[in-house]
């Protein structure tokens, strides 16, 4: 916060279903995070719990948000205030809120001049809805482009049927299109962040009918970004903060641009992995949310370098923390096999013949994940599919590197396999299953048993969205995803390089493939080439140069990278052309996606059977929220359900 007192105009979707069933839960939804700002800033505030939907529809919350902003600006000496230090913070339409009364408040002698504006992803016009945030972030959660609409709709009781008209805008006439363009037009908007959309045409034919209708839409209470030039430089300054997957980020660029226009000071904040609502979330102790990662990523470095406790370690503990297990349906036992710990699941239900078996390695970039964390997966896995189930403890960041996830990964799966009848498993029927980097655990203990006549084959192997090789990291989807939570590109390179015991100083130098020989990049272009790559996953996609320059010192320190025991995409052909049929998911919003994609494409060039299963709406490690209820995502029980299916169809 700039100051030491504060107004808080919190947001609140106004959705009338939900009003119903939680005003009590969202009168009190703000109340921690007020605590937080007023603790930490050492303030005064005033949250304003202004009447809403679907009683009180606009400008009812505008009215209350004004009336009781001007009655604490009168009293601030009651409460101790300092009248040249109060700031005025909102998000959404609680920042839109924020906006609208600064404006009204303007010229208003007989009352102190507010220091600041905080507005947090606000919604600020409700004109053009062509920018480009509406169009890219149109399906991503938790503000959907169809959400939003309806939400409008309801706010200003303008009846559904216009719904097309207000996104088409074609209920404006071209003269206000001509005055407002200069400051809605998407050319405003910084290039970064929509120089891949192709800018329908807007507005649409007028339509005379719906001016009347819609029409309150171009007043600046409504749509505070397209006030006058002289309003907008009397403004106080501003800390201004958009997110990167908001279908409202442009709004916030937009507004920026014009403050800045008039000589206005703005601090801008860009959440490059947040999404619209996350603020809410900063106290909820789950692990649900992209934007999480962050912060509790945040925290642990800050230990780390206080030599309290690594960040690895603290971040397994808060995700352990926070799992409630389950065990409908399966006995569980814990186990070690010599001196990896793994725990056993057995369905409870009788069987008269001997059960497949499933070898489960959980992900978690061998920082996260643990037998607590895919407890629950793992139960829900044995149940389903009424396998005996072993998931696998293996050591991890920050005391064991490579290759002991790899060891402990094969010689508890050899242990297993050499037990069979011991846990009722028919050794005809045995799958490797693991997500990220327990995947890729899954491909090379799956490379490793090729030939051996003295344990029983593998049955099948299951990939979900694996990490298969350390060697090139410019594949479109590294590219396209590298600010997708929750493996971003950066956490996914401090993971690589603490995971393979590498100096952070050669991340670029493995980032543009600087330390890979021209003779190592000819042996393996053949099967790392992007060319290989299905041409819908690469539509938009320039190949950089491949690779850099050969720096033969980050050679010498990354070399171990490119054996097969980290890169398993890079087996002979031969050992590929042995291995067992796979079950491959993608993930369309994952930096790993064309690992996999590179993979299928080697196992059905050796003629092993692949079932590919792609999520359009996936992201990495969303499997561990399928049974997260209200914080779940379909995608994640879409991809459970299907690894169920496919592995009782052996």
């Amino acid at each position: 916060m700039l100051g030491r007192e504060a107004e808080w105009c919190h947001e609140v979707t106004p959705f009338g279903d939900w009003e119903d069933r939680t005003r009590q839960a969202f009168s009190d939804s703000y109340h921690t995070l007020c605590c937080f700002l007023a603790r930490e800033t050492d303030s005064v505030l005033l949250a304003v719990g202004y009447r809403k939907l679907p009683e009180h529809p606009h400008p009812v919350g505008l009215q209350d948000c004004l009336c009781a902003s001007i009655h604490f600006l009168k009293s601030l000496k009651t409460y101790g205030v300092d009248p040249s230090r109060v700031v005025i913070c909102g998000e959404s339409i609680g920042g839109s809120a924020a906006a609208s009364i600064l404006q009204i408040l303007l010229g208003r002698l007989d009352l102190p001049k507010i220091r600041a504006q905080v507005l947090i992803y606000p919604i600020l016009q409700a004109i053009n809805f062509q920018l480009p945030s509406h169009l890219q972030n149109q399906n991503v959660p938790f503000l959907t482009r169809d959400l939003m609409i309806t939400c409008i709709l309801n706010y200003f009781s303008i009846d559904p049927s216009w719904k097309d008209v207000i996104l088409t805008g074609s209920y404006i006439p071209q003269d206000t299109w001509m005055k407002y363009r200069k400051w809605l037009g998407s050319d405003n908007i910084p290039q970064r962040f929509g120089n891949k959309i192709q800018q329908p045409e807007f507005p649409g034919p007028f339509n005379k009918s719906a001016y009347p209708e819609l029409k309150d839409f171009l007043d600046i209470k409504i749509s505070p970004l397209v006030a006058d030039n002289e309003v907008i430089a009397q403004l106080p300054e501003a800390l201004l903060v958009s997110i990167h997957w908001d279908v409202l980020r442009d709004d916030i660029l937009l507004y920026k641009k014009r403050l800045e226009d008039q000589g206005v000071p703005v601090t801008w904040y860009h959440v490059e992995d947040g999404f619209h609502g996350c603020l809410l979330l900063f106290d909820k102790k789950i692990f649900s949310f992209p934007c999480c990662w962050n912060i509790i990523n945040a925290v642990g470095n800050i230990l780390e370098k206080m030599n309290i406790c690594s960040m690895p370690r603290f971040v397994c503990l808060v995700q352990d923390c926070i799992v409630s297990k389950e065990s409908h349906g399966v006995f569980v036992k814990d186990l070690h096999f010599g001196t990896i710990p793994v725990r056993l699941f057995q369905p409870k239900a009788a069987s008269s013949k001997p059960r497949r078996g499933i070898i489960f390695l959980h992900g978690g970039g061998a920082v996260l994940g643990s037998l607590d964390s895919y407890h629950n997966l793992c139960t829900f896995l044995a149940r389903e599919t009424d396998s005996v189930l072993l998931s696998v403890g293996y050591r991890k960041l920050p005391y064991y590197h490579h290759p002991y996830i790899l060891y402990d990964c094969l010689n508890a799966s050899i242990h297993f396999l050499k037990s069979l009848n011991a846990y009722g498993v028919d050794p005809s029927r045995v799958v490797l299953c693991g997500d990220s980097i327990g995947a890729a655990a899954v491909a090379i203990v799956t490379q490793n048993l090729v030939g051996r006549a003295d344990l029983p084959k593998i049955r099948a192997q299951v990939l979900l969205y694996p990490v298969l090789q350390a060697l090139y990291f410019q594949f479109p989807s590294n590219l396209q995803n590298a600010n997708v939570p929750f493996l971003t590109k950066d956490f996914m390179m401090t993971c690589v390089c603490k995971y393979m015991s590498i100096d952070p100083s050669w991340k670029d130098a493995m980032l543009t493939g600087a330390c890979m020989p021209p003779s190592t990049w000819k042996k393996y272009e053949k099967w790392l080439s992007p060319d290989n790559i299905p041409k819908m996953f690469r539509s938009e996609y320039q190949q950089p140069q491949s690779p850099a320059p050969f720096n033969e010192a980050a050679y010498l320190e990354t070399k171990h990278t490119m054996s097969v025991d980290a890169s398993p995409l890079l087996a002979e052909d031969k050992v590929i052309a042995q291995v067992p049929e796979a079950f491959l998911v993608t993930l369309q919003w994952d930096i790993l996606r064309d690992d996999a994609l590179l993979y299928k494409k080697r196992l059905e060039d050796q003629g092993v059977p692949v079932t590919w299963y792609h999520v359009a709406d996936g992201f990495h490690g969303c499997i561990i929220l399928f049974d997260k209820k209200f914080f779940s995502f379909p995608c994640a029980l879409n991809i459970v359900n299907a690894v169920v299916s496919y592995i009782k169809g052996l």
